[in-house]
């Protein structure tokens, strides 16, 4: 009990605290095993929304280029 305090909610507090790192401890390590697979989500993502952009943009600019 020394550990916590005289008071004895300072055990509680304590206790508190090491649940909420075990969450946090968790969801952190949920989050780097699920890393890889957003990385390549994303990268999936990226490079559709780039080519749509990119053939959407072109002609445009062809076009100004020639009345230019």
């Amino acid at each position: 009990m020394a550990l916590f305090g005289r008071h004895p909610m300072h055990k509680w507090n304590a206790l508190f605290h090491l649940c909420i790192f075990y969450v946090v401890k968790d969801i952190t390590v949920d989050v780097f095993r699920a890393f890889p697979v957003i990385l390549i989500l994303l990268s999936f993502t990226y490079r559709k929304v780039g080519r749509r952009s990119f053939h959407e943009e072109a002609p445009g600019l062809s076009d100004d280029r020639i009345t230019a």
